[in-house]
C-alpha cells in the first residue's frame, strides 16, 4: 500500500534585535553560520544558480547536504533547494525541499522566519519547527551577543 505524500511546509519565525544587514551578514557569512547552525561548515557564493553546500556531523554522524540558491535579495530574502544526505532518500529532483529566510524589518529588530516546504508528515512538520526554532534562537543570542 503506497503512503500518501504532503506537501506541507513547516515555518518558524523569531525576532533579533538586530538590522536586517547584521541577519542578512549571518545568514551569508559561514563563519557566523558554523556558530549558530550546529557547527555547520558551509559553502557557497550565494549567486542565484550556484551551489550550496552543508557539510558537519550530527550525533557522530558526518553529513552533506546541498542544494542551489533560488533567490538572493539581500537584507529580504534568501531561498535555496536543499537535499540532507541524513534523510536516506536519493540525490533526485523530488526529494529536495525549498528552504527561504524572509527578514522583515520589526522596529529596531528583525524577524526571521523560515520556512521549508516538501514536508511529508506531520511528526516531520513539527521535528522540523523544532529544528529551525533552535537554529534561529541561536542566531538571535549570537546577533545579540549573549552566546
Amino acid at each position: 500500500m503506497e503512503t500518501l505524500k504532503m506537501n506541507m511546509t513547516a515555518t518558524s519565525t523569531v525576532r533579533i534585535d538586530a538590522p536586517a544587514a547584521e541577519v542578512w551578514k549571518a545568514l551569508t557569512t559561514p563563519s557566523i553560520i558554523k556558530l549558530y547552525f550546529f557547527g555547520t561548515e558551509a559553502q557557497s557564493d550565494w549567486q542565484v544558480g550556484n551551489p550550496v553546500v552543508f557539510k558537519g556531523e550530527w550525533n557522530g554522524q558526518p553529513y552533506e547536504d546541498k542544494g542551489i540558491i533560488i533567490a538572493n535579495e539581500p537584507n529580504r530574502l534568501l531561498r535555496y533547494s536543499y537535499w540532507s544526505s541524513m534523510k536516506g532518500t536519493p540525490d533526485l529532483p523530488e526529494n529536495y525541499a525549498n528552504i527561504s529566510f524572509i527578514l522583515t524589518p520589526d522596529g529596531s529588530g528583525t524577524l526571521v522566519t523560515v520556512a521549508q516546504d516538501g514536508v511529508e508528515t506531520e511528526k516531520e512538520k513539527k521535528q522540523s519547527e523544532q529544528n529551525w526554532v533552535k537554529v534561529l534562537h541561536n542566531m538571535k543570542d549570537v546577533l545579540e551577543k549573549k552566546a
